[in-house]
């Protein structure tokens, strides 16, 4: 794990995610990824509501959907009515049945992608949530945060909750036939690319923060690097959040191995090449093609301060080591 640029832009901060089985990987909708598909909406007997409100000094808005008479609907798919947050437009698309699976489906959608121009691109928090009508406290909540695009339109969770949990009337879910879902979106900034600034020979960095940056951002360049290599020769690498820990452990090692071999017999290496460039950024990283949410750390004021007395204190040794050359 490397250590954060000194001084980086204030950055949203949501809630913990919360565990998830290895069925239940936030993943792409992949029914929707070959093309467009017909919308088979139902908008009578659904309500909506929307709630703005500041999080982190951030746009966040709250969509309540209330959908009637959920178990008569014989859609393989329902979308909300469209709400908007920060300008963008954004609809939870709803699997009643389980998209392929046994499990409620829900994703959310930018509701517009159609229409936009090419090369767009939006990142946002977000959380799905079906709500208990007997206890609220056992609502069910998944968040993540990550990149929207014309190949990832739509990210959610395909195993949401077991259709019999869903069903059951005395588990508080499905009350008078009437369903209830949240989505929770925040208008955020994508993580920003590493930029390496070029030096010439000579060149010698003075300051602690200026130096620290610079190893800082070559370390990401170089992580890149090696992740992009690995993920275009075995592609297994970008479905393997769907393994279990132990399994996602072997495939990895049995990858590095592979590479290693290949590495000693060819020195030339074409993806090497494909690779050796600055400012890398892989396709799909930050919001991949497996599915990989971002994993984030709510740390507390303490913990935070003591995080960036080491990082200054790694960047004085470093200027002072670079000094004495």
């Amino acid at each position: 794990m490397t250590s954060p640029p000194l001084d980086p832009q204030p950055q949203p901060h949501p809630h913990p995610q919360p565990k998830q089985e290895d069925d239940e990987m936030l993943v792409p909708n992949t029914d929707l990824l070959e093309g467009p598909q017909p919308m088979s909406v139902a908008q009578a007997e659904t309500t909506s509501t929307v709630e703005a409100q500041a999080v982190n000094d951030l746009s966040s808005v709250r969509f309540t959907w209330t959908i009637d008479n959920f178990s008569r609907r014989n859609r393989k798919r329902l979308y909300s009515d469209v709400f908007f947050v920060g300008g963008y437009k954004w609809r939870i698309l709803l699997f009643p049945k389980g998209n392929n699976v046994n499990h409620l489906s829900m994703y959310l959608g930018v509701a517009d992608s159609t229409n936009l121009p090419y090369g767009w691109s939006r990142y946002a928090q977000f959380s799905l949530s079906v709500i208990n009508q007997i206890h609220n406290k056992y609502s069910i909540r998944k968040e993540t945060q990550g990149q929207f695009n014309a190949r990832e339109r739509d990210w959610g969770f395909t195993s949401f909750m077991p259709l019999g949990e869903l069903y059951d009337p005395g588990r508080g879910y499905l009350v008078n036939n009437t369903c209830i879902v949240e989505a929770a979106v925040a208008e955020s900034v994508p993580r920003a690319q590493t930029k390496t600034k070029d030096f010439r020979d000579g060149d010698r960095l003075e300051g602690a923060k200026e130096l620290f940056n610079y190893r800082h951002s070559s370390l990401h360049n170089v992580i890149e690097r090696c992740f992009g290599v690995l993920k275009a020769r075995f592609p297994i690498l970008k479905m393997i959040p769907r393994y279990k820990p132990c399994r996602q452990g072997n495939v990895m090692r049995a990858c590095c191995t592979s590479h290693n071999f290949v590495r000693i017999a060819t020195r030339n290496d074409r993806l090497f090449t494909q690779f050796n460039i600055d400012n890398l950024t892989i396709e799909g990283e930050g919001r991949n093609n497996s599915g990989e949410p971002f994993h984030t750390v709510d740390l507390t004021d303490q913990a935070a301060e003591a995080m960036a007395n080491y990082r200054d204190q790694i960047a004085r040794l470093m200027l002072a080591n670079n000094r004495h050359r």
